[in-house]
């Protein structure tokens, strides 16, 4: 049974996973030179892509400013993301603080991740081994799963939904800004009918 922790336990918790590298640990979080990174075992990688989606929040390789640590491990059943904002330039203020965790409220999200294979992982270009590796996750409340992948098809795959994605937001975005401007209109046209109309108006 899925028991919630407390954000006290719940900031413990995915630190300490963190720090000891549990199986099924990654972290997004940018470098000192803003290059947004992610990391697993053995794994740093800068990030191409990103598609964050948290309940109905979401961010990219732009957007995303803050820490993430992931964790999905099958054999236990542990699935859960956390999310902090990172220390301030105040010296004294060095902990990462705890700002969400389906460990303490559980959540629909997903996140896809796109970066360039390490040159450890290649292998001779005859060999049809992908340059591209991709993180996928996949979490609704206790259930999660998550893969990373060494494949190209994954990658254009994964790089065609998110801009899809994307397209779609803007559609809506757009729309939403001509519906506004639609409904201004028709208020500001009412309007001025009424005025013409009004025996009480009179122009000068």
């Amino acid at each position: 049974m899925f028991t919630t922790l407390t954000p006290q336990e719940a900031q413990t918790r995915s630190l300490i996973c963190l720090e000891k590298g549990k199986k099924g640990i990654a972290t997004l979080f940018r470098s000192d030179d803003g290059t947004l990174i992610f990391g697993a075992a053995r794994l740093r990688q800068p990030v191409l892509r990103l598609r964050i989606r948290l309940d109905d929040k979401t961010w990219d390789e732009h957007s995303f400013k803050d820490l993430l640590i992931l964790r999905s491990n099958f054999e236990k059943s542990d699935h859960w993301v956390s999310l902090f904002n990172l220390p301030g330039e105040n010296p004294m203020d060095c902990t990462p603080k705890l700002t969400f965790s389906s460990l303490v409220t559980p959540c629909t999200f997903t996140c896809d991740v796109i970066m360039k294979a390490p040159q450890l992982l290649r292998r001779e270009e005859e060999a049809g081994i992908s340059k591209f590796l991709t993180y996928r996750m996949r979490l609704h409340g206790s259930e999660g799963a998550a893969m990373l992948v060494q494949d190209d098809g994954a990658a254009q795959c994964t790089a065609l939904e998110i801009s899809l994605d994307r397209q779609e937001a803007e559609f809506s975005r757009k729309a939403e800004q001509k519906e506004y401007m639609k409904e201004e209109t028709t208020y500001e046209d009412a309007e001025r009918a009424y005025c013409i109309s009004d025996p009480s108006f009179s122009r000068d």
